[in-house]
């Protein structure tokens, strides 16, 4: 996957944001994008319900992130950027962005909401990019497309994860932080406790029927049992909200543990539980604060 375009721009706190987009199928140099002011956004939709703000992780455990991108559109080159992504395969695009040059998230170019004015160039465009959204089109098959042989086998919770993450093809490690156990064993239960991959399909109803796949973006859902999940400093994040239970006190801490891409367990280490983590380098909104912590209890 070769880089088509990038796109620079500093922030008041001294951070340098680098956009990259990747095209599956370009080889050659990058071209350099301008933008307008706002020049990009990230969200995550980790807020369910508008009025009243609190965190609902049974809602919510697909913590999906979006990029908007507004780039200027001047010459032909960026025109023929802009006209290739409109019908492209969803998996041809992707937004890399990084922070002072570490990757912070990346998703896919949804070309549905792709727009411009009705005009050849000089013009603002928008691009929006996702993350786990591209996998509600990916089956949870041997090859993601629908006629491929469905899995099964016995693996470890963490291992399915990863496999199921692993479509997304971001390459990136899975850092977990969870509060159940299983008796008799120490560390994470998701590298402990096993599930059957037998469970992740429709079944047939009938004898004449056949077991039919489920979506990839269905079958993360059914594995992530009291857990959410988001994309934030270039790493993918699997938590239990009940971990944080006892985070506004004094002296709190839990265990992180650290995966590859694999599903391989790679670090463990103590943190403080009443941390912050934030979607942008030095400030910006916390994606989990204390307060909305208490007000899920």
């Amino acid at each position: 996957m070769g880089i088509r375009a990038t796109y620079t721009q500093g922030t008041t706190q001294g951070v340098t944001d680098l956009l990259e987009i990747h095209d599956a199928d370009f080889t050659g140099d990058a071209i350099e994008l301008q933008a307008s002011d706002v020049g990009f956004k990230h969200t995550h939709r980790e807020i369910a319900g508008e009025r009243d703000g609190f965190l609902n992780p049974y809602n919510s455990r697909i913590m999906e992130g979006v990029l908007d991108f507004y780039p200027k559109i001047e010459s032909s080159s960026e025109k023929t950027l802009f006209d290739d992504i409109l019908g492209a395969d969803p998996l041809r695009f992707k937004i890399v962005w990084k922070q002072d040059g570490n990757i912070e998230w990346q998703g896919y170019i949804d070309n549905r909401s792709r727009s411009y004015p009705e005009r050849d160039t000089h013009y603002f465009g928008h691009l929006r990019a996702r993350d786990f959204e591209i996998l509600k089109g990916v089956f949870y098959t041997s090859d993601g497309n629908i006629d491929g042989s469905l899995l099964t086998g016995r693996a470890k919770i963490i291992e399915i994860l990863a496999e199921q993450l692993a479509f997304l093809d971001f390459g990136i490690d899975i850092k977990t932080v969870t509060s159940w156990a299983i008796s008799g064993t120490t560390g994470d239960y998701l590298n402990n406790a096993e599930k059957d991959k037998y469970a992740f399909r429709t079944f047939a109803r009938t004898g004449d029927e056949s077991d039919e796949p489920i979506s990839v973006y269905e079958s993360l859902l059914w594995n992530l049992d009291g857990l959410i999940i988001s994309q934030k400093g270039g790493t993918f994040w699997v938590e239990q909200i009940t971990e944080y239970e006892d985070a506004g006190l004094t002296g709190s801490t839990t265990n992180l543990f650290t995966y590859n891409s694999s599903g391989v367990l790679q670090t463990s280490e103590t943190i403080n539980a009443g941390q912050q983590a934030y979607t942008s380098k030095d400030s910006g909104t916390p994606w989990i604060s204390r307060l909305q912590l208490r007000q899920v209890q």
